[in-house]
């Protein structure tokens, strides 16, 4: 453990080949925390990414009360890499700075960051690559407890394969290409498709301000028939505030397969759009299968916005 003061890196140290640097790997159930340490990380110079660290084989990186610049303006920074074994916690921490990818998911993992913020640089939480071994768990992400993702030319949250996601209390907002995406389709051994996400009492707003209309949304869902998708539901209503840019902007953006019902009970929109009313809220038993508007796009499956 690293308790208090600052780190100022001049220069990573080379890796595996001339055009990376990594800073630390260590795995086999280790543990690295950092407290109350502000981390100031130089650009990488043209044509070379930096890793700082890699938790695998079981490791644990935690950061605590830490502030974490990363300078300059070239996006080939990578905060931590993570496989299938290892965990990642930011707790009371933020990170800011032109990073590729803050946390590079390399065939799964584990990811909570709880009262932290995440801003600037391609992506908050991403996907590196990597075959998941077969029957593992999903990897998982959890977003809580007052964090923040914000102001990524990509996405907050980018699940290609599968994963579960949980957002409670927390901002995910101003991203350029979409908030959280799950675009997976099944294509086993590896790939599953499946999801499984639950949002509660949280602030999903103006994602997706990039000019071109591919994948832009504050949520964009696909997956396969395994997936639940909880943004609440009757008896757990979801108390989120889900704002769109446009139509083709959405705060949700649906496409899984017929015979999913996206749960969406409890929320607010955008006032007066497609099935809210001018408080912003859905009454009734609202249940729809297409259309377009600020608040929701669908174009396969289901959403329910109210009722049973």
């Amino acid at each position: 453990m690293v308790i208090g003061g600052r780190i100022t890196l001049t220069r990573i140290p080379d890796g595996n080949n001339s055009l990376s640097r990594r800073w630390g790997t260590y795995g086999y159930t280790g543990r690295l925390a950092f407290d109350e340490v502000v981390f100031e990380i130089p650009e990488a110079p043209e044509g070379i990414s930096q890793h700082l660290f890699l938790p695998i084989q079981g490791g644990t990186l935690e950061f605590n009360s830490c502030e974490i610049r990363q300078l300059g303006t070239r996006l080939s920074h990578i905060l931590a890499y993570v496989d299938h074994t290892s965990l990642v916690r930011l707790n009371q921490s933020t990170v800011t700075g032109p990073f590729w990818q803050v946390i590079s998911m390399t065939a799964g993992g584990n990811v909570a960051l709880r009262g932290s913020t995440m801003s600037g640089g391609g992506a908050g939480i991403g996907f590196a690559g990597g075959q998941e071994p077969g029957g593992l768990p999903l990897p998982r992400v959890e977003i809580l407890e007052g964090s923040t993702l914000r102001d990524f030319s990509a996405y907050a949250v980018h699940l290609p394969n599968h994963g579960q996601v949980v957002v409670q209390d927390s901002v995910i907002r101003d991203n350029q290409l979409g908030g959280i995406y799950l675009p997976g389709t099944e294509n086993l051994p590896w790939v599953t498709g499946t999801y499984l996400l639950q949002v509660r009492r949280s602030f999903i707003a103006d994602n997706g301000g990039r000019l071109d209309d591919s994948g832009l949304g504050g949520l964009i869902l696909r997956g396969s028939p395994n997936s639940v998708f909880d943004l609440g539901t009757a008896s757990s209503p979801g108390g989120n505030t889900l704002l769109g840019r446009s139509s083709r902007r959405p705060a949700l953006r649906i496409g899984t397969t017929t015979d999913v019902i996206v749960q969406a009970v409890g929320n607010h929109f955008n006032p007066d759009v497609r099935g809210a009313d001018a408080d912003g809220r859905c009454e009734g038993d609202v249940l729809v299968r297409g259309g377009e508007g600020s608040n929701y796009l669908i174009t396969s499956g289901a959403l329910r916005l109210a009722g049973n």
